[in-house]
């Protein structure tokens, strides 16, 4: 719990919801750790209020803070739309650091600040579902993690729908993946953009794309849409 408050006191990013302090009153015989008050609550209720905003600009939002992260050799480890808020001017910004991973040189995890906490499923890469803790590609696992993100953004669906943890599991380690969104009146996703969401979710982490690519693919929609 100390180490997530330290690690989380040292980001600084316009796309990371800031860290403010730490409080002890508020629930009894438990500590708080407190940050910014985000406006318009996680990344799903904003899409429910705000059906017609720029999706690709969310995005891009939370890829330039997964890229200020990894730059640290910071893996965030629990990436998932709950994970992501919406901030007073409309940008998306990312929090839930208990489970971030702080890497060597190499990518290698040094330390994990939850290796006994409950990793969010429906989110989670194959190596994550099959429990290498210690040994696991983070980042690249982030990497997978935010195209389920992305593909939530489009759809405003749960990912995986209402089928049971376990059969989710057996799924995504067997290979299968989320289906590409319908397209709509409102916003589609574009081809770019799923090639490159499909590219996050290969099997081999190490085959996924890196966050710089990532963003160079969000940016170049941005800028030139088709």
């Amino acid at each position: 719990f100390v180490q997530q408050a330290v690690l989380w006191k040292h980001l600084q990013h316009n796309n990371i919801v800031r860290f403010l302090g730490v409080d002890y009153s508020l629930f009894h015989e438990r500590t708080a750790l407190v940050s910014t008050w985000m406006e318009h609550g996680s990344i799903v209720q904003y899409l429910v209020q705000y059906r017609t905003a720029n999706r690709l600009s969310l995005v891009l939002d939370i890829v330039e803070a997964l890229s200020y992260l990894h730059r640290l050799n910071i893996a965030h480890g629990n990436l998932t739309s709950s994970n992501v808020l919406v901030n007073d001017v409309h940008a998306a910004c990312i929090t839930g650091f208990g489970s971030s991973l702080l890497l060597d040189s190499q990518g290698a995890v040094l330390r994990s600040e939850s290796q006994g906490e409950t990793r969010s499923i429906r989110w989670s890469a194959p190596e994550v579902l099959l429990d290498e803790v210690l040994t696991i590609p983070a980042i690249e696992s982030d990497i997978y993690s935010l195209s389920v993100v992305m593909w939530e953004i489009f759809t405003g669906e749960i990912p995986w729908g209402s089928q049971k943890l376990t059969r989710v599991m057996l799924r995504v380690i067997n290979g299968e993946r989320l289906p590409r969104p319908e397209p709509n009146k409102v916003f589609e996703v574009p081809d770019n953009l799923w090639s490159l969401m499909e590219q996050c979710w290969n099997l081999r982490p190490h085959d996924r794309p890196n966050i710089a690519e990532v963003e160079a693919v969000v940016r170049g929609l941005l800028w030139f849409p088709s």
